[in-house]
């Protein structure tokens, strides 16, 4: 099932062809933070979830701070289940396995935290180009070795990457979102992602 892109929080969305542009903007030196939901749809750790979008970080102009820009998006743990209760923070990082894109390199790291241990993936050679799309895929069929997978576009498909690395998503108790999350630090950084879709699906308790 793929998922529509038109629950929102802080962002401005336009329509651009089949692809939402999601943009965070310049203006306020102070950090900006937006991020992108479906409320309706939250996964178990248990029934082994998938994450997929295509994403695009656009018109990116760095400012003065290198490690200004961090946009994360996959699957993160839920403060409740009954949805936005508290708008400004219904969401929980303790518990979560994210692709994180930062700096005017866009290096890109998996991450995963229980909320005890935090596993950081990365390898030299992961970067994302500025205004392409990817393909982006968490596959949790085996709780214990999450695999993180990326397709640039190039005609090779899916490639798995952090591959020295083992994300344990084992002990997860919360359930999980799928979202796309973008921070600011106050710098004059600005950028905008495109989300063309996002999906989750898990199998059936």
């Amino acid at each position: 099932m793929r998922l529509d892109v038109s629950s929102c929080w802080a962002w401005t969305t336009q329509a651009d062809g089949s692809t939402r542009l999601l943009k965070l903007f310049e203006g306020s030196p102070n950090a900006d933070t937006a991020m992108l939901y479906k409320r309706a749809t939250v996964h178990e750790i248990p029934h082994k979830p998938l994450f997929e979008c295509r994403l695009a970080v656009r018109d990116f102009c760095q400012g003065d701070d290198d490690d200004a820009l961090h946009v994360k998006f996959g699957l993160v743990g839920l403060v409740n289940t009954h949805g936005l209760s508290d708008p400004g923070n219904p969401i929980d990082f303790t518990e979560s396995l994210l692709f994180h894109l930062t700096g005017a390199e866009l290096r890109v790291t998996g991450e995963c935290l229980d909320g005890l241990r935090e596993t950081v993936g990365r390898t030299g050679s992961n970067r994302v180009s500025h205004g392409r799309f990817a393909r982006y895929k968490i596959d949790c069929s085996d709780q214990s070795d999450v695999k993180f997978y990326i397709d640039n576009e190039d005609g090779r498909g899916y490639q798995r990457v952090f591959l020295a690395t083992t994300f344990d998503a084992s002990e997860f108790t919360r359930p999980l979102w799928p979202i796309v999350w973008m921070h600011r630090n106050p710098d004059e950084t600005v950028a905008d992602v495109g989300v063309d879709w996002m999906m989750a699906k898990s199998e059936p308790p």
